[in-house]
């Protein structure tokens, strides 16, 4: 069974469709219905208004019924449609049953192949964008790899980050005695070297709960810790 675009939106606001009663709008659908079973789509061969007005649902001798009468001519008038008219042979040429009535819907074709809804249109702008940031990403070799793959190579380069920042902290080596008394002495500051070292190693060169990183800030911090301690006590 064939299936086509229906815009319902267009369906909805379109100020052509405003235009339509209730009846006309569904002769409308069971068109668009008759044109998508046709082989060439958009193009319906041998309609007859009567078996379409039927076809909505509209009951025969109702002022429903005669109201619709003629919406074809009026689906022509608003660019709708296009209709090529014929006389049946034998018929009368007066009744809409003696005429045979080609009808192409305008646009039908190309509406179902090319053209897209506002949701469609956003989709199609959102993979567009994908693809426009993902080549300015990656080189020219790596061109027609998929955003998965792509994905795939963001996390990557991010464990690789994670690992070398690991790394660094890691290799974070504990200063020996004379190295801090030698810094100290560099300062000239009055941070007991020793005092120093035997508490940050009995806390496994912890700052809170962090690893160490660098120990000459540690004493350039109780450095400071140290100075203001003195200006309190000379107060």
């Amino acid at each position: 069974m064939k299936w086509f675009k229906f815009y319902g939106q267009d369906f909805l606001t379109d100020s052509k469709m405003r235009l339509l009663s209730v009846e006309e709008k569904m002769c409308w659908v069971v068109l668009m219905c008759l044109a998508n079973s046709e082989d060439k789509e958009g193009k319906i061969l041998f309609v007859n208004e009567d078996e379409v007005m039927k076809q909505a649902g509209i009951e025969e001798n109702t002022p429903m019924w005669m109201d619709t009468k003629g919406f074809l001519d009026k689906f022509k008038e608003l660019s709708m449609l296009e209709i090529s008219v014929t006389k049946v042979t034998g018929g009368v040429t007066k009744s809409n049953k003696a005429l045979r009535y080609d009808i192409r819907l305008t646009n039908f074709d190309r509406r179902q192949t090319e053209n897209l809804s506002n949701a469609e249109r956003q989709k199609r702008h959102r993979e567009k964008t994908k693809k426009s940031l993902k080549q300015s990403k990656i080189s020219s070799n790596d061109s027609n790899e998929d955003i998965c793959n792509d994905s795939n190579a963001r996390i990557d380069k991010i464990r690789i980050d994670k690992n070398r920042i690991d790394n660094k902290i890691s290799r974070f080596a504990p200063p020996t005695p004379e190295e801090v008394k030698k810094y100290c002495l560099e300062r000239k500051n009055d941070v007991d070297p020793d005092r120093w070292h035997n508490f940050y190693s009995a806390k496994n060169w912890m700052i809170g709960k962090n690893k160490m990183k660098d120990w000459k800030a540690a004493v350039r911090t109780w450095e400071k810790s140290d100075s203001n301690k003195r200006k309190i006590i000379k107060l």
